[in-house]
Parts: structure tokens; C-alpha cells; sequence
């Protein structure tokens, strides 16, 4: 098995664990909790942030680390540049290099963060937020 192959298996195995986890929880605030905590350890971050599409507004329901957006925050989707290209492409976005990008638009809480990850949440033809690693 190629380093590759192994790397994507125990990434998928990690994904797995975190799914697990989120089903396991005895209520929302726990599943949101429990994801962006287990979403922490897929890849090297400061900060997790669970946010809920309302409209066209993102709440920030959970969050996880020191880069983490400030829970409870409401924000124009609209307003947060790169998130809305992942909301609407239904793809995940990455920004490198926050200084260096124009997309990129900081948000309370967010005033360190230097690379960001963005996946949307979606459920069949649903957009239901987003998981953004800081």
C-alpha cells in the first residue's frame, strides 16, 4: 500500500471515528460540540467553528480552539467572502494566506487567523452551514 493510499485510508478511518462520535450525542448542542472537537484532530488547526445557514446569515453554533470565530456570532454570509464561495460552489474553500488574499475578510474572534478552511455542510440538495478549520 502506497503512502497515499494509507494516508487516505486513515483519514477516512479518522472521518469515520468522528461520524461515530456526532451520532453517539445525546442532543444537538452535543453533536455540534462533539464535531467540531473530533473535526480538530483531522488536520492541523488552532480553531474549529460550526456555523448554521439562517437565510442569509451564518451562526456560529460551536466552536473549538483559540481561532475560533466567537460562538453565538450572527454574520452576513454575504459579508464573509470566502465562505460564501463555499457555500454556493457546495465545495470546500481554502485561503493560504489570509494577509494575502482580498476574499478574506476577518470576523471577531478570527483576528489571528492566518490559513482557513471552509466545508460546507450539506444534506442532499440542502446547504446547511458550514465547518471551518482556523
Amino acid at each position: 500500500m502506497s503512502y497515499k493510499e494509507m494516508a487516505s485510508s486513515e483519514l477516512n478511518s479518522q472521518l469515520l471515528e468522528l461520524l461515530y462520535e456526532v451520532n453517539g450525542a445525546a442532543g444537538f448542542q452535543e453533536a455540534l460540540r462533539s464535531l467540531v472537537e473530533q473535526a480538530a484532530g483531522l488536520f492541523p488547526c488552532d480553531g474549529t467553528a460550526a456555523m448554521w445557514l439562517d437565510g442569509d446569515h451564518l451562526e456560529v453554533l460551536a466552536v473549538h480552539g483559540t481561532t475560533a470565530p466567537l460562538q453565538g456570532l450572527s454574520l452576513p454570509a454575504g459579508h464573509i467572502g470566502i465562505a460564501r464561495v463555499a457555500l454556493d460552489s457546495v465545495r470546500p474553500a481554502l485561503v493560504d494566506d489570509t494577509t494575502l488574499d482580498p476574499a478574506w475578510q476577518q470576523v471577531p474572534g478570527e483576528e489571528q487567523v492566518r490559513t482557513w478552511l471552509g466545508v460546507p455542510l450539506v444534506a442532499g440538495e440542502w446547504t446547511l452551514g458550514l465547518l471551518e478549520w482556523t
